[in-house]
């Protein structure tokens, strides 16, 4: 009778371990919500005028809505160049905003209702003239976790 109850309570516990384990790990393998806010009035860029030769840096902070905690290597930012000047050709727009780089989460990690800093340092435009950029943050699985924000910037000679 002993031996029966003893294993009982070995394989309640057996049991009990296991639907712990599985609760950790669904936590760490990644069940949780991707969502990340930020606006056109986020959006900075330095220098404060921008001027055609000068690589101009644009930078702003997007706050974490969700619940997956967002890590250096796991977040990012997409440019697509929406318009450019008639003299400067869409390939050459895409390589001065760097369209094919990923702008990596400037911080180590950001977790649910935290910010987190984008920095993007783009080469210098060749041609003055207006240029619509579109940002939008993604995740580790080339998703959209935010909405895409379009932005106009007027470079002068």
């Amino acid at each position: 009778m002993k031996r029966i109850l003893f294993s009982l309570l070995l394989l309640a516990g057996l049991v009990t371990g296991n639907k712990s384990h599985g609760q950790i790990h669904a936590i760490n393998s990644g069940i949780c919500v991707w969502d990340a806010d930020f606006s056109e009035s986020d959006i900075k860029h330095s220098p404060s005028k921008l001027e055609s030769r000068v690589s101009p840096t644009i930078q702003f902070d997007a706050t974490n809505k969700g619940t997956c905690v967002w890590r250096k290597s796991e977040v990012y930012v997409k440019v697509t160049v929406k318009k450019s000047p008639k003299t400067v050709s869409s390939s050459e727009a895409n390589s001065i905003f760097k369209t094919s780089q990923k702008f990596y989460l400037n911080n180590d990690y950001v977790t649910k209702g935290g910010s987190g800093r984008f920095i993007m340092k783009f080469n210098s435009v060749v041609d003055a003239g207006m240029y619509e950029l579109a940002f939008v943050i993604m995740n580790k699985e080339g998703k959209r976790i935010s909405d895409e924000i379009e932005v106009f910037y007027q470079f002068v000679d």
